[in-house]
């Protein structure tokens, strides 16, 4: 899938996950001797995903990294390109069997954001990744369906086609040297229609769906996710140097 323009990506980011971000982290521990289990965030997709990762483009998987680091353990299977097609036949057999086989912990949450690249123009420069829309419908039901039998607990997210900015893909086809010179791969009106279905699937589903911000849907769909996510594994370095400073003496060699 081509690269969105650092602009375009930083929207979307806004548009859809910013609210995560803004909210100070709750600094609450387990009273129990031992940590509790780190909850897991399976984060699947194309390249909104894969991108999401650059800490220099502000990407927002590595901001939702670094938001949970001491309460979560963030997975990400994003993949540059990939349709719902390819997702289903080549990579949801390998994530089944990584649920499964307790490759980690079984997800408290997964994200799917998958559509974007089968709303790909079939007159355009990528026209071999576009998936018709019923084609899409019926394999995002089996990719959410996938999930569903692998890992029953977890509550699953699906993410919207994105909003395409016409404009900057015109520019970018114009721009071309090849033979694809001027051919727009995707249009808004086209992804929208992609992003409609999604939200029809997902609702006949009785999942949930975002194409707002994130923050807000956790928050009203999943109450009880964002409080384990609140909850640090370990506990604030105050509780040490309170309970167990170091006092003067030149050992601290642990009695095990």
């Amino acid at each position: 899938m081509a690269h969105f323009s650092c602009l375009i990506r930083a929207v979307l980011i806004c548009v859809t996950l910013a609210g995560i971000f803004n909210s100070p982290v709750t600094s609450q521990t387990s009273t129990a001797a031992h940590p509790n289990p780190r909850p897991v965030l399976l984060l699947t997709g194309d390249s909104l995903t894969e991108l999401g990762t650059y800490p220099n483009a502000q990407g927002w998987v590595a901001l939702l990294q670094a938001r949970y680091t001491r309460s979560a353990d963030v997975i990400v299977r994003g993949l540059s390109g990939y349709n719902t097609r390819w997702f289903l036949k080549n990579v949801m057999p390998l994530l089944e069997d990584e649920i499964d086989s307790g490759a980690y912990r079984s997800p408290s949450l997964i994200t799917v954001w998958l559509g974007t690249n089968d709303a790909a123009l079939t007159n355009g420069s990528n026209s071999e990744m576009h998936v018709p829309i019923e084609d899409y419908k019926e394999y995002l039901i089996k990719v959410i369906g996938g999930f569903q039998s692998a890992a029953p607990n977890s509550s699953i997210l699906i993410i919207t086609p994105t909003h395409i900015g016409d404009d900057a893909r015109a520019k970018r086809a114009a721009e071309r040297t090849d033979v694809k010179r001027g051919r727009v791969d995707r249009s808004n009106a086209a992804t929208g229609n992609y992003s409609r279905a999604c939200v029809e699937v997902v609702s006949e589903a009785g999942n949930k769906a975002v194409d707002e911000q994130l923050q807000r849907k956790l928050s009203t769909e999943f109450p009880h996710l964002v409080k384990t996510l609140e909850t640090w594994q370990f506990p604030a370095v105050s509780k040490y140097v309170t309970e167990d400073p170091w006092t003067g003496s030149s050992s601290t060699k642990l009695r095990v």
